[in-house]
């Protein structure tokens, strides 16, 4: 029945001031009992007051309590009043009304009234009804073991004047639910219309259209939601995108050598590759494709595992210059080829601690990456220092600088994402798969650093590393 957010809404605040006003109307009067009796004994007081004057001057005229009270004046007793004459032990001795003549009241019901002669207290009728009384004793100098005890009584509140303000509580309680409802329902809508559109929205991310975004507007939640949502959508999407761009770029990175070894493999089986050398050609190519898509397999499921989260890195101690050292001089013999000059120059470092083998792998891949596009005649320079963090704590710094042909500022951003690749030309006949960068950076993070490039188109490339230390 309550399905939607509205109606559950709608009828939790139906039932919360429904419950309230039924409590209200059930402990107010109960509540308001002990006031209504102050208020009644208050004013029984002032008749009493008014009727003691009349009840005292035929006192002296000796008559009895039953002539004393039928030769009061009708208004004596007040508007709605009625006199009782008592004993001093509280028996009737006369009632305007002649009802409860004989009956006992009992004492024991009695409070002074405070700084004067005057009582006041409560009692039931044969009937079961509940009376309030103010008394005043009349003492006589002539007669003061017969001076009676006149008082003033009426009805208590009771069921009847309760049941009625309840009555009224209710009527006024049911106007209060009628606008409460009315407020309900605006509410409601305008939370549930937000709502209703975000979900909407949901809907048509998930039948593919992924540029639908919402408006940012309404109140500050459902603005933030609005805003998340559309960030989530921007993600999807390019989460979507990336994977339709690995699918085609490992498409097209294994078709290139699949082709060639196609290729070569069928003229060594029709006989085009005759002569030694052509034979001798032919399976040089085979092996280095198959070498080449070796890597990218490798690569691949490296960044897999990444993803995976199933690589645990070591946490050593880390002689970063030896470290670097040991990069450089297995890379020595590539810059010779290419005619660059590779140097390194390791300054004083906090210790570092973190996995040397993937910290060995992160340096080799941005020499071997500075290296490759550097000409011949140019420099690649190493160089490790300790710095100071945003956070105010030592890292180690390591930058891989060459005199390349630098890159492009609108592609900048881009050269740590996945098969991205600034120039698929300037590697000449080494090609790679656009996947070493984003391994650096994977394996960066990992340790807890960060890694970046700047670069100046004809001037070169600067990659900076950044490492905690204390792992």
């Amino acid at each position: 029945m309550f399905t939607t957010l509205r109606s559950r809404l709608i009828a939790s605040y139906a039932l919360i001031i429904f419950v309230t006003l039924i409590i209200a109307a059930a402990t107010l009067p109960v509540l308001l009992r002990d006031y209504q009796d102050q208020v009644t004994w208050a004013r029984l007081d002032d008749q009493l007051t008014l009727s003691t004057r009349a009840v005292v001057n035929l006192w002296r005229q000796n008559l009895t309590a039953a002539d004393i009270l039928a030769r009061l004046p009708e208004d004596a007793a007040g508007p709605g009043g009625r006199l009782l004459l008592l004993d001093s032990n509280g028996l009737v001795l006369a009632d305007t009304r002649r009802t409860l003549v004989g009956q006992q009241i009992p004492q024991t019901t009695r409070r002074r009234w405070p700084g004067t002669q005057r009582f006041f207290g409560d009692f039931r009728t044969p009937l079961g009804q509940r009376m309030l009384y103010v008394a005043l004793p009349l003492l006589s100098r002539l007669a003061p073991q017969r001076s009676p005890i006149l008082a003033q009584i009426a009805p208590a509140g009771g069921l009847r004047s309760l049941a009625d303000l309840g009555r009224r509580l209710l009527i006024a309680g049911g106007v209060a639910l009628g606008l409460g409802l009315l407020l309900a329902l605006l509410l409601g809508r305008s939370i549930g219309h937000p709502l209703a559109r975000i979900t909407q929205a949901t809907e048509e991310i998930a039948r593919g259209n992924l540029d639908h975004r919402l408006e940012v507007e309404g109140p500050d939640e459902v603005r933030r939601l609005a805003a998340s949502f559309n960030t989530m959508a921007q993600e999807v999407k390019t989460s979507r995108q990336a994977q339709r761009d690995f699918v085609a770029n490992v498409s097209h990175d294994l078709k290139t050598p699949l082709t060639s070894i196609q290729g070569f493999s069928q003229a060594l089986l029709d006989g085009t590759a005759a002569d030694t050398a052509a034979r001798r050609q032919a399976t040089q190519v085979i092996h280095d494709e198959a070498a080449h898509m070796n890597r990218l397999v490798e690569q691949l499921l490296e960044l897999a595992r990444w993803d995976a989260g199933q690589i645990a890195l070591a946490q050593e101690a880390v002689d970063l210059a030896q470290l670097l050292s040991t990069c450089a001089n297995r890379m020595q013999w590539q810059a010779q080829e290419r005619g660059v000059t590779l140097t390194v120059e390791t300054k004083p470092v906090p210790p570092l601690r973190g996995d040397a083998d993937r910290l060995v792998q992160v340096f080799t891949n941005l020499l071997d990456n500075a290296l490759t596009h550097t000409p011949a005649g140019g420099s690649v320079t190493v160089v490790a220092e300790g710095v100071e963090g945003t956070d105010g704590q030592p890292e180690v710094e390591v930058s891989v600088t060459d005199t390349g042909t630098g890159i492009r500022a609108e592609e900048l951003h881009r050269i740590f994402e996945r098969f991205y690749r600034v120039d698929k030309a300037r590697a000449g006949s080494r090609r790679g798969a656009g996947l070493g960068l984003a391994i650096v950076k994977e394996i960066v993070e990992a340790h807890g650093g960060r890694v970046w490039a700047e670069s100046l188109v004809g001037l070169g490339t600067r990659f900076i590393v950044r490492l905690p230390t204390g792992r």
